[in-house]
């Protein structure tokens, strides 16, 4: 394989310090999570036995309500004695409530001092800051590992641990001319993160934009919800089966039919939410057109145009400590409107 740029060859360039490293990934934070996402930088969090780590940096999503613990790494580090127990550290502060709390103190008063952060709430239409900070720092965050190569070692150690916790690798390449030592001209390859699913979809979400009854497409083995729940925390099992005895109690007519990569919730043939069951969250999709939904509280986000399993125009990232009750207002939107577009036909 050869890389070209208006006719010069550029070759891979191989990081010798993390920090060089970590510059560049911070620069280019918004493609990798989100036009909508601020970058916080290092800042020392405590576990319970006030032992102290320091992540490279911290994500906060303002719309899809969601928060990141990066850390950048060499693929030289030992992915056993550096990385897993740096993630362990991690995991183990973010357990710590007074950790959230002096985050959330952090990460409010570092808004308040720089105009561009103050402005992104603002072009959010956010007026309780400190409240719409702490409410997603209440929830559990990602551990996002950039690292300049994903190499078999670096999945190998890092399997472990994603059994346990919502682990994601993003691999961030850099290549400079050829015959050059420099790096003023360069071009990067990294894969944006996929905030509504586990991996990418192949179909940037939109083979099934015209027919939500066609969206099992290749899901037609015999999936069920084992497969989806199996390996999961037990709080996350009993949030699903809360939300499934919820939605089945909206009416007689629904049934619930896992596919391959999410579970659909049907009345007859056609579906009006699916459910992908992640390892720290359940992401919904609300088979809804865009301009259709009330949601007052703005908790979903607009996926119309966003790679997700399935299809819908709303995304709903649900956690443990958000309001069900107000959840379900949505869901019974959604059903609602299939219901009646099916009674028209």
């Amino acid at each position: 394989m050869i890389l070209l740029k208006d006719g010069v060859e550029y070759i891979q360039y191989n990081y010798k310090y993390e920090n060089e490293l970590e510059k560049m990934v911070f620069e280019h934070h918004k493609e990798i999570f989100g036009d909508n996402t601020l970058l916080f930088n290092k800042s020392k969090i405590k576990t319970v036995a006030n032992v102290g780590t320091i992540p490279d940096a911290f994500v906060v999503d303002l719309k899809n309500k969601n928060w990141y613990i990066v850390e950048v790494e060499l693929k030289d580090h030992d992915i056993y004695s550096h990385v897993n127990s740096q993630i362990m550290r991690f995991l183990d502060a973010i357990d710590n409530p007074n950790t959230k709390k002096e985050l959330s103190d952090k990460f409010y008063n570092e808004v308040n001092n720089e105009p561009f952060k103050e402005a992104l709430f603002k072009t959010n239409h956010i007026k309780e800051v400190y409240k719409h900070i702490s409410d997603i720092i209440d929830t559990n965050p990602s551990i996002v590992i950039i690292i300049d190569e994903i190499t078999n070692k670096v999945k190998t150690g890092l399997n472990g641990l994603s059994k346990y916790h919502d682990i994601k690798t993003i691999e961030f390449k850099t290549f400079k001319r050829k015959n050059s030592n420099c790096l003023e001209e360069h071009i990067h390859l990294f894969n944006k993160l996929h905030t509504y699913n586990e991996e990418p979809p192949t179909n940037n979400g939109n083979a099934d934009k015209n027919n939500n009854n066609n969206t099992e497409g290749n899901n037609k083995s015999n999936y069920t919800e084992e497969h989806h729940l199996n390996g999961k925390p037990n709080n996350i099992v009993e949030l699903y089966n809360e939300l499934k005895k919820q939605i089945l109690n909206i009416g007689d007519d629904i049934t619930i039919k896992p596919l391959k990569h999410y579970i659909a919730c049907k009345i007859s043939n056609t579906n009006f939410v699916y459910i992908v069951v992640n390892k720290s969250k359940l992401n919904l999709s609300l088979l809804i057109p865009k301009g259709n939904l009330n949601d007052d509280k703005k908790i979903t986000a607009d996926v119309s145009n966003t790679g997700h399993w399935g299809n819908g125009d709303y995304g709903i990232s649900l956690n443990k400590n958000m309001n069900l009750e107000y959840i379900m207002s949505l869901i019974k939107q959604s059903y609602e409107y299939n219901k009646n577009k099916k009674l028209k036909k």
